[in-house]
């Protein structure tokens, strides 16, 4: 890699959020962690008895640990994240003011009363699939939500229809039909 990219006085700011939503894993889940500020990295750094790391001046900067050190700093910290369970670093990083949270398996997530409530997810039968769960659009306008969307169309449903609005005569469309051009 480019040396010049990853030097601060010249490298362009790389997206923190990039850098700060990661999945991290821990001994029995995992987590996310949002740590934007020098406060909130401190506070990862007290959670995981890493105070040490503090006191060296190349690591807590947001712009320096976006940059040189931010590889140098995560992989000491990785091993006691993935070595904690997952209550016991939440309760940490909490206790330190790191915004943080559980990340949830598919099932827990679907399993949310906040989705029912919101109806989030609703089934509807897929002509060639049968029951089928989709995700709803969150949004709301004066109470009332957006229409589920339809099906994706078969495997060359719309075929004539998109042909004929080419103007492509029923002659033609069928000449590649037998070709096998078009479905």
């Amino acid at each position: 890699m480019n040396d010049t990219l990853l030097d601060p006085d010249i490298a362009p700011q790389p997206l923190l959020s990039d850098l700060i939503y990661e999945l991290t894993e821990t001994q029995d889940g995992a987590i996310t962690l949002s740590a934007a500020t020098d406060r909130q990295r401190a506070g990862v750094l007290k959670a995981l008895g890493k105070e040490d790391m503090m006191s060296d001046p190349r690591g807590l900067t947001r712009w320096r640990i976006c940059c040189k050190t931010l590889m140098r700093i995560e992989r000491p910290l990785q091993m006691p994240l993935s070595s904690l369970p997952t209550d016991v670093i939440l309760t940490r990083l909490i206790e330190n003011e790191v915004p943080a949270a559980r990340c949830l398996s598919r099932a827990e997530v679907l399993s949310q009363a906040q989705l029912e409530s919101n109806e989030t997810i609703v089934e509807r039968d897929h002509p060639l699939m049968g029951a089928m769960r989709l995700v709803r659009s969150p949004a709301k306008f004066d109470g009332e939500s957006l229409p589920v969307a339809g099906h994706a169309p078969a495997h060359g449903q719309d075929t004539d229809q998109v042909l004929a609005d080419f103007g492509i005569s029923i002659e033609s469309r069928d000449a590649l039909k037998t070709a096998g051009a078009v479905a």
